[in-house]
């Protein structure tokens, strides 16, 4: 892929994600780090791993984007991290239980259940996609 083909790439994925709350056609910052006052410490922290290393390998970012599409059950959702090189969504969940809404969905889930915060960073690091 050439570099206008990545940048249409990545504008057109940027395109399909909102501010939550806000209207469609209110965008959020390229490669800037959201977070959500009601996540633990851990889930905070394997989300900035998984941007760090999506940053590391040269790929833009956006972070707690809802989609402007509702989902099959009709609820806009809200992705954790979203890579805008290759359209893949990233969902860090602390519980296998709440990691389970996303099977057979077209997500990457990050599960850190039962880890400290510094091995859920590591584990994130190890689950994006090159």
């Amino acid at each position: 892929m050439n570099q206008r083909q990545l940048i249409l790439q990545r504008r057109e994925t940027w395109r399909l994600y909102h501010i939550p709350g806000q209207s469609h056609y209110k965008t959020l910052k390229i490669n800037s780090f959201q977070m959500a006052a009601n996540n633990t410490d851990e889930h905070e922290h394997a989300k900035m791993a998984v941007c760090l290393q999506l940053k590391r390998y040269g790929h833009q970012f956006i972070t707690e984007a809802a989609k402007n599409q509702k989902d099959v059950d009709g609820l806009e959702r809200r992705v954790d991290v979203v890579d805008l090189d290759l359209g893949v969504e990233y969902e860090i969940e602390t519980t296998s239980l709440r990691a389970e809404r996303f099977h057979g969905k077209d997500v990457e889930v990050v599960l850190i259940e039962g880890m400290t915060v510094e091995q859920a960073i590591e584990y994130a690091k190890k689950q994006v996609i090159e």
